[in-house]
């Protein structure tokens, strides 16, 4: 009850305090003890898709991908441009062996959020993945001029282009 107190006085100025709850929570040897926390500090929370994603991302650790999946489905509901949570809910399809949905999931949502290169990026190392890679490097290229200096991108895409054997490009 402390600490449900606690949550409660500082969700409406610091959405973080789910995330910090649910970190802390992850580290309890007791799973159905931290989900049952989690579920009560959440509670009267339905409509926050900080305290949705920070319950789901608690589900993902724990393992329970489908029970995490459907809690996604609801901060989307709530927060259609949550980046993190699509990104996400991506990489839990990815884990489930549905490549072809994450990609589905992630090109849709690039598609509607353009500027959303945290989403982007996932998207093109999807695309990879399912050896999609024309549009992976377009992706990738994309994302190389948007932040130019970005080392980590611009060694992605050396890669890609070297495994696709485009050596000139790849210099």
């Amino acid at each position: 009850t402390v600490l449900m107190g606690v949550v409660n006085e500082l969700a409406p100025t610091d959405p973080k305090i789910f995330a910090r709850v649910s970190s802390m929570l992850a580290r309890e040897k007791s799973r159905t003890s931290s989900v049952t926390v989690m579920e009560a500090l959440i509670a009267p929370h339905q409509s926050n898709a900080a305290a949705q994603f920070a319950f789901a991302q608690l589900l993902g650790r724990f393992g329970e991908l489908q029970r995490a999946s459907v809690v996604l489905d609801k901060v989307n509901a709530i927060d259609p441009a949550h980046e993190r949570a699509v990104v996400f809910a991506a990489q839990i399809l990815q884990r489930q062996k549905k490549l072809d949905l994450a990609v589905q999931k992630l090109g849709a949502f690039v598609a509607l959020n353009p500027a959303a290169n945290i989403a982007r990026l996932s998207y093109a190392r999807a695309l990879v993945d399912a050896k999609r890679y024309v549009e992976a490097r377009a992706e990738f290229q994309h994302l190389a001029e948007a932040a130019p200096q970005d080392t980590d991108i611009a060694y992605a895409l050396g890669l890609l282009l070297l495994q696709t054997n485009d050596l000139d490009d790849a210099q």
